[in-house]
């Protein structure tokens, strides 16, 4: 294997510069606990739920209420709806929920983006079509009929923690969200509003009768009525009323102590909500300890921008497993001491978290939610995560009293008794009905997985690899998938079944990981494929929306794929491959801040940590390691 010549010693002592910079702002925005949090601004409709909330409460203001009604109007799509994430099309439920707040705000149905918006929502169904969540608020608004809403009873909160108790369409919803939910079916409360909406609703027909049947129906759980009857014989309780009022004074304690130490739910944005509405129900009243710190907690989710006319938004920060793991690592490429205080906190804290994870699972106080992470959230178990945590652990010496061996033997494991026939992995979703294992730790085999993912299988073959397992059978049936998976121009697709800049990189760093070498015709043509997009300043585009092979130019440079083409070139290793390197490493210098900080699309530490890795593995294969910082010398502080 050939090995590049040192970078001009003026590179690199730019470079050097930059990873310092960049290694001290990673290390000050890590948590007190030793984690690090991510930080996405939520859609639009749990901004509609948090003034939804307050108007049911009486506690709504006009400043807020405006303030977060300009955040919503300005995320409205072209076609008057609003999606239900950063990208997408529109989603019925989450414009419903919009459109609502914003009457709320005093904005007329004649107005354009209100009639363009109603147009729309009746073309979808109309109100009668929405999603439980909205059907919930709708109800609790006088706009529709909780009666017509099916979710367990009050009585579910007697089953065993493990028996499952999930809607069949909410699958992601567990106690955290139908306890408090099933309180508010039962009591059936009502605020009125100063307006209708009859212009959401669709002509009479039986599609949207159907739809609506679809989107708020129950799974019919085998042996759930049995159970809730046996539960009934075992309280004693005759009289039906006695029972139910046993079920709510029960669901009311439950709440109680499911409420997390900052004040929050782990129940998602609306089970949050739906727990306060169901504890003042309940006879809390507002000045209550958990209903203080619930709202404060509320109050410190939003973020406003000041000016002449203030926008308020929710913006998510929970602790983030994801992160800390890139994080730790990227210290670890960075030259951060394996015994460093900040990287032993990270790690006891993410394998507390796993333990901590299997508690709550066994407890049925954790609820998953596609597409988030993080204590707060309630994530579903993600592969690429676990995996993100293995890579992280092996970088720090924690002690052994700390529980790192048994973590990552589970997290082993569980990747393991994951892969798919073919030998590759893909996303997890979770079965109607099922209870889920932890993230880290496998507790039953009741998920299953979708199409095997070209970065979800180099995710999960870079752990595998990095744990002394390289010729193992799993790791040659992952690799063998991943060969196969490669498409004709040297790429491997993304979502669009096209070729992905960082499925390709991720895809070329682990099949070096898995000993594949470096001359071999799949390294190659992807090396190949990597170097014809690389841009005129030795930086690689956006892969979001994923359009560059349908466009005629490149798009700007932009620090996170740069930095996931520089770590997959490195790990390459062709001269042709450092070369590229060295240009790539000069654009993540230009374009670094002067705080150490990247700009750039999506979550700003995942860029940072990106970049920061990048960086160290680039110095070193340059033979100059980055200066370690040594414990007790550096005066950089958690916070």
């Amino acid at each position: 294997m050939k090995v590049a010549p040192p970078a001009a010693a003026q590179q690199r002592a730019a470079t050097a510069a930059a990873l310092e910079r960049a290694r001290r702002h990673v290390l000050e925005q890590q948590d007190s606990s030793g984690c690090w949090r991510a930080a996405e601004y939520t859609q639009v409709g749990n901004d509609a739920e948090d003034l939804f909330y307050r108007e049911f409460a009486g506690i709504r203001t006009g400043d807020l209420t405006e303030a977060t009604a300009r955040w919503i109007r300005s995320r409205q799509d072209a076609d008057g709806s609003w999606s239900g994430g950063q990208y997408g099309s529109g989603d019925l439920t989450v414009s419903v929920l919009a459109y609502t707040a914003l009457r709320l705000a005093g904005d007329s149905p004649d107005a354009y983006h209100m009639a363009l918006a109603a147009g729309w929502i009746r073309d979808a169904g109309g109100i009668a079509a929405v999603g439980l969540r909205g059907q919930v608020w709708l109800a609790a608004f006088g706009q529709a009929a909780w009666e017509d809403l099916l979710v367990p009873p009050p009585e579910a909160v007697y089953l065993p923690p493990s028996y499952p108790v999930r809607l069949e369409r909410q699958p992601e919803w567990g106690r955290p969200t139908l306890i408090p939910l099933a309180v508010l079916t039962a009591i059936r409360p009502v605020r009125g509003l100063p307006f209708a909406l009859a212009e959401l609703r669709a002509a009479a027909g039986g599609q949207a009768a159907a739809r609506r049947g679809s989107a708020a129906g129950v799974s019919r759980f085998p042996g759930l009525d049995r159970g809730l009857q046996a539960c009934r014989q075992g309280l004693h309780v005759a009289p039906l009323e006695a029972a139910r009022a046993a079920a709510l004074r029960k669901c009311g304690d439950w709440i109680v102590a499911a409420q997390s130490q900052d004040g929050s739910w782990r129940g998602g944005r609306s089970g949050w909500l739906f727990s306060m509405m169901a504890l003042e129900l309940l006879g809390h009243r507002r000045g209550d300890r958990v209903l203080t710190e619930g709202l404060a907690a509320l109050d410190a989710a939003a973020e406003w921008d000041e000016g002449s006319a203030p926008v308020r938004r929710l913006v998510v920060r929970p602790r983030s497993a994801a992160i800390t793991a890139l994080a730790v690592s990227a210290l670890g490429d960075a030259g951060l001491a394996r015994d460093h205080h900040a990287q032993l906190a990270a790690a006891i804290w993410l394998i507390e978290e796993e333990l901590s994870i299997r508690s709550r699972w066994l407890a049925g106080r954790y609820e998953p939610s596609p597409g988030q992470v993080g204590e707060s959230s309630g994530a579903l178990a993600d592969i690429a995560e676990t995996a993100a945590v293995v890579l992280a652990l092996r970088k720090v010496s924690v002690p052994a009293a700390a529980g790192k061996l048994p973590t990552t033997t589970f997290a082993l494991r569980w990747i393991a008794a994951l892969q798919g026939k073919d030998g590759g992995w893909g996303q997890l979703t979770p079965r109607p009905g099922s209870t889920l294992g932890t993230r880290f730790a496998l507790f039953d085999n009741a998920d299953h997985r979708g199409a095997s993912s070209p970065e979800i299988t180099a995710s999960a073959v870079r752990a595998l690899a990095a744990a002394g397992q390289p010729g193992s059978r799993t790791i040659r049936r992952g690799v063998a998938w991943l060969l196969r998976a490669q498409l004709p121009d040297g790429s491997w697709p993304g979502d669009d079944d096209t070729g992905d800049l960082l499925a390709t990189a991720g895809v070329l760093a682990a099949l070096i990981a898995a000993g594949v070498l470096e001359g071999k015709p799949p390294v190659v043509r992807a090396v190949g494929w990597l170097l014809a997009r690389q841009n005129s300043d030795g930086g690689w585009e956006y892969p979001w929306p994923r359009r560059a092979s349908r466009r005629e130019r490149p798009g700007p440079s932009a620090p996170l794929p740069t930095a996931r083409a520089l770590m997959a070139l490195l790990a390459a290793g062709s001269q042709l491959a450092m070369d590229a390197a060295h240009r790539a490493a000069t654009f993540l210098v230009t374009a670094q801040r002067p705080d150490g900080r990247w700009a750039g699309a999506g979550d700003a530490l995942e860029i940072d940590t990106a970049a920061l890795s990048a960086l160290g593995q680039y110095l070193a294969r340059c033979g100059s390691r980055p200066r370690p910082i040594v414990p007790g010398l550096d005066s950089v502080a958690m916070g």
